[in-house]
């Protein structure tokens, strides 16, 4: 077991700057003043009337950016493992640590966060601040469902929360996009892997009627589940065909394989900015028949490691520079089970008879597991996650069409993924967002909670 580290907690001088952030999608930047946290204390401070506490900045929208002209409080040097109880299976470590190293220090000693996201670019500060989901939240829910306590930095005091202890702060804080201070570190619960190595199936289909009969048939033995569906061709024929692919973990390796095997490192990246969008939907519709072509061969059946099945998109570390200079919206959302199927085809129509086309499409099924944060977006249902390429007016106009379809169904948008989301859909997708608000902390606020209403510039 590790100890509990013992430290000071004070500002790192000559770490102020004047610069522009941007988020992950690229379409919204923020002037900011930009301070590195080295270390928290009673006595840290912003040189402007607003901070947000922020790392790697993948979330595709706003709520990773601070007001324009407000500060922006950098706490990726705040990656310290501070505890860690393998018999517990518990872990505490400061909110900077990023999801690579923690990764890396879990898989060789056997065990495994509770919930990845699709990316593990982002800190545990990130995951808990989004109160983020992954392949497993059919059975295991969110990020904030293993969440054991917080530390947080709250009106100027360092607070203790935890479903027992200031619950209601706890529950703000997760899923909070960092509106209620700075969170120092966070214990959470943790898995036991049998390996680094997971069993997957591909499976292809060629409706939306076959995927739901798929994933219901699946979510009880695979703990994993996910769908790409090409909602990118112009052929009626071609639009609408998919894989469903689900994993499990296994101790079943052969012996030419290390069991706890570190993620390969081979990463690739983009050397530069391209100036022009370099994806095409002549292209797209290239990649989608070869990536149905490839994940149907049998090399994509059986024995993988658990980094390109989790991971696929962080083999290139920039992909999101092929977008171009105007960048890409993800609009991400859920559908409540009992009206999924209905709105699923409507969109399908929708995307079907759009000028422009979604470059990614993703199928997910949420489960039934009570959320823990006041503003978490995990509920059960399907959830949809579609990239679109920034083409005025074309891409805006269509995601307001998509608007009308989750707000008939009751569904909900994901800020994290948001850059454009109104303040009514907003009340609408977080019914709890009054209780929320008691518990933003005013020196707190994000262009994401400026722009619905959360907070006032």
């Amino acid at each position: 077991m590790l100890p509990a580290l013992s430290c000071r907690l004070s500002n790192a001088k000559n770490e102020f700057v004047l610069t522009s952030l941007e988020s992950w999608g690229r379409t919204i930047r923020s002037r900011c003043h930009l301070r590195r946290l080295r270390w928290v204390d009673e006595e840290w401070h912003t040189e402007s009337s607003s901070c947000l506490a922020v790392g790697e900045r993948r979330s595709y929208g706003d709520v990773c950016l601070p007001r324009e002209k407000g500060t922006a409080l950098d706490c990726r040097s705040l990656d310290r493992i501070l505890h860690f109880d393998p018999e517990a299976m518990v872990l505490t470590c400061e909110a900077g640590l990023r999801f690579s190293a923690l990764l890396d220090f879990l898989v060789p000693r056997g065990f495994f966060p509770p919930v990845v996201p699709g990316t593990k670019g982002i800190t545990v500060g990130g995951a808990v601040a989004n109160d983020i989901h992954g392949k497993n939240h059919h059975k295991d829910g969110s990020f904030g469902n293993h969440v054991l306590s917080l530390t947080l930095r709250h009106h100027g005091r360092t607070i203790e929360t935890s479903p027992q202890t200031n619950p209601h702060l706890f529950r703000a804080t997760i899923g909070g996009l960092g509106l209620t201070g700075l969170i120092q570190d966070v214990t959470f619960r943790l898995r036991r892997i049998p390996s680094s190595w997971l069993l997957q199936e591909h499976i292809p289909f060629s409706s939306l009627e076959t995927f739901l009969d798929l994933d219901r048939s699946s979510s009880e033995e695979w703990p994993y589940t996910v769908s790409w569906i090409d909602w990118a061709s112009r052929s009626p024929k071609l639009f609408g065909r998919g894989v469903f692919i689900r994993g499990r973990e296994t101790a079943d390796i052969p012996s030419t394989r290390a069991r706890f095997e570190r993620a390969p490192t081979n990463v690739g990246t983009i050397p530069f900015r391209p100036p022009l969008r370099c994806l095409s939907e002549i292209g797209l519709s290239l990649y989608n028949s070869l990536t149905l072509h490839t994940r149907l061969s049998s090399k994509e059946n059986g024995l993988v490691h658990f980094d390109p099945f989790f991971f696929p998109l962080d083999h290139i570390e920039n992909w999101n520079l092929l977008y171009g200079p105007k960048g890409f919206f993800q609009y991400q959302a859920v559908f409540p089970e009992a009206k999924a199927s209905s709105a699923l085809e409507k969109l399908e129509k929708v995307l079907f008879d759009a000028p422009i086309r979604s470059f990614l499409t993703v199928l997910k099924r949420f489960g039934s597991k009570n959320p823990t944060g006041y503003l978490s977006f995990p509920r059960a249902g399907i959830t949809v996650a579609l990239d679109f390429p920034n083409i005025p007016p074309h891409t805006l106009d269509l995601m307001e069409r998509i608007d009308q379809i989750v707000l008939e169904s009751g569904g909900a948008l994901y800020p994290a993924k948001d850059a454009r989301m109104s303040p009514s859909l907003f009340r609408h997708s977080f019914p709890n967002h009054s209780l929320f608000r008691e518990h933003i902390d005013p020196l707190f606020a994000s262009r994401f909670s400026d722009r619905i209403g959360l907070t006032s510039p």
